[in-house]
């Protein structure tokens, strides 16, 4: 009697640990897919800051060729009437 109740409570535990051995790797496996969707979403960030970057330096290079040619045309245009003044 005393054996089966020894059985009995050994199998319970089994069931137990089952569980929460199950538990643990549904919970491991969550937090590793977890895990791999911020290195998925840090990785978007980062290439989306470098685009952001990159079309900051071309808007900077266009608008400082867009001075120079309103100097140029500045100049340009400060000769003429110095010429039409003469």
């Amino acid at each position: 009697m005393r054996y089966s109740a020894l059985q009995e409570d050994c199998a319970e535990l089994e069931k137990i640990v089952g569980k929460s051995a199950d538990s643990d790797l549904t919970n491991g496996l969550v937090i590793q897919d977890l895990e791999n969707k911020i290195r998925n979403l840090e990785a978007d960030i980062i290439a989306k800051e470098r685009i952001i970057l990159e079309k900051s330096e071309t808007n900077n290079i266009l608008w400082g060729k867009i001075k120079a040619l309103e100097e140029k045309e500045e100049n340009l245009t400060s000769q003429v009437t110095k010429m039409e003044i003469d």
